[in-house]
C-alpha cells in the first residue's frame, strides 16, 4: 500500500516526564511551616515599618512635655497681652499688645489641635499653671505709681525671649514635619513681635 499514512511517534512514552516548571516567585519553599514563617516574618518587619513611619511623622512621645510648655507659655503671654490691650497708655504699646493677643491665641490653638491629633488634650488648668500672680501683682502695683508701661514691656520682653528658648528646645525633640513647621512658626512670629515691642 503505498498511500503511506506517517508514523505516530510514540517517543513520549519512553522519555522521563519533564519536571514541573518552578513558579516565578517561590517565597519559603515548598514547606507549610516555611510558608507561615516568612508570612509572620514579612508581618514583622511591616509592623516596625508602619511604627517608625508613623513616629516621624506625629512625632515623638518625648516631645509632649516641651510642646505642653511651649503651650503654657503662649498662655502666660496671651494673660499679659491682654492686660496690656487693657492698661497700656501708649498707642504703639497698646497696638503691639492686640497684635501679640491675636497672634499668640492662633498659635496656641494651632499648637492644641497638634496636640490632641497626637493622642494629647490639654486642660485649661494646664495650660494656666504658669500664669504668675507675682507678675500680675507687680502690673497692678504699677498702675498706681503710672510705671505700668516701662513694666509691661519689660515683662513682655522677658517672657518671649524665654518662650523663643522654649520653642527652640520644642523643636530639637520634635521629629514630625508638621510639629517641626509649627514650632519653627511660632519661632519666627515671636521675632516678629520682640521686634514690634523695640521699635
Amino acid at each position: 500500500m503505498g498511500g503511506g499514512q506517517p508514523n505516530p511517534d510514540y517517543g513520549f512514552i519512553m522519555e522521563p516526564p519533564k519536571p514541573p516548571r518552578a513558579p516565578l516567585f517561590n517565597f519559603g519553599g515548598s514547606s507549610q511551616t516555611s510558608r507561615i514563617v516568612l508570612a509572620v516574618a514579612i508581618l514583622f518587619v511591616l509592623l516596625i515599618l508602619f511604627v517608625g513611619l508613623k513616629n516621624i511623622l506625629a512625632g515623638s512621645n518625648k516631645s509632649i512635655p516641651s510642646l505642653v510648655t511651649v503651650a503654657q507659655d503662649q498662655q502666660e503671654l496671651i494673660h499679659l497681652a491682654q492686660s496690656g490691650t487693657q492698661n497700656a497708655t501708649s498707642g504703639n504699646l497698646k497696638n503691639f499688645a492686640y497684635t501679640a493677643q491675636l497672634s499668640l491665641q492662633s498659635e496656641q490653638k494651632d499648637l492644641v489641635q497638634y496636640l490632641k491629633n497626637n493622642g494629647h488634650k490639654t486642660s485649661p488648668k494646664q495650660l494656666n499653671l504658669k500664669i504668675s500672680k507675682t507678675l500680675d501683682n507687680q502690673l497692678s502695683a504699677a498702675l498706681t505709681t503710672s510705671s505700668y508701661d516701662s513694666t509691661f514691656k519689660q515683662a513682655m520682653q522677658d517672657k518671649l525671649t524665654s518662650y523663643q528658648q522654649a520653642l527652640k528646645q520644642a523643636f530639637a525633640l520634635t521629629q514630625g514635619p508638621k510639629g517641626r513647621a509649627l514650632l519653627n512658626d511660632d519661632y519666627d512670629a515671636t521675632g516678629l513681635l520682640i521686634k514690634q515691642l523695640n521699635s
